[in-house]
């Protein structure tokens, strides 16, 4: 809601975000990852590049300036050499040891790329000005909440007060989901630098 707000408040010239709107911007970044091959990865692979036709990120997305290219991670997968179509998503508070514990967890697995057409756009319904959900495909998936598994162990030592707690996206996820669910890609990613993602029916 805070983003449909966001974008339907007024001219997009006159609009300033607001202090909420930075907020969620900031949150997203910190705490959100995205796992996506390099261009190297797929060429490096077994099949090269002529099996990457099924890895679908299109360049004149990724090359717009408000792409969220610095949530992008390399995906290499755990089966040397081979390529992922795996959807799947991972979600755990930083600190497993803290209030609520594995409760908050959850992990889904299905067919959902991550993809506006799959998941739908918050817009406002023209005729009764109420919020609704427009998508555009059919999907389907579970969700599996970590609470129905045995605890894990940590993902490290407690961070010290004056030091903001590092994203689970940034550590080993292995010990936070392996005993409910394999976690197929080499985590932490590695950050792309000056690399490039792998592109749809690229050569």
């Amino acid at each position: 809601m805070t983003e449909l707000n966001w974008r339907t408040s007024g001219p997009a010239t006159e609009k300033e975000s607001t202090p909420e709107e930075r907020l969620l911007l900031m949150q997203i970044e910190e705490g959100f990852r995205i796992f996506f091959p390099t261009r190297e990865t797929v060429a490096n692979s077994k099949g090269g590049i002529g099996a990457g036709g099924t890895i679908c990120l299109q360049q004149q997305w990724y090359d717009r300036s408000d792409f969220p290219k610095e949530l992008f991670r390399d995906c290499i997968s755990k089966r040397a050499g081979l390529l992922m179509h795996s959807k799947l998503i991972f979600t755990a508070p930083a600190d497993l040891n803290s209030t609520g514990g594995r409760d908050t967890g959850w992990a889904y697995v299905g067919s959902a790329n991550l993809s506006e057409s799959a998941w739908g756009r918050l817009i406002k319904d023209r005729r009764t000005k109420v919020p609704k959900l427009n998508c555009r495909n059919w999907e389907c998936g579970v969700v599996i909440p970590l609470r129905d598994f045995a605890p894990a162990r940590s993902l490290g030592s407690a961070t010290p007060a004056s030091t903001p707690p590092r994203t689970v996206q940034e550590h080993d996820l292995d010990p936070v989901f392996g005993g409910m669910i394999p976690v197929p890609m080499v985590t932490p990613g590695a950050e792309y630098s000056d690399r490039r993602p792998w592109f749809f029916m690229e050569g």
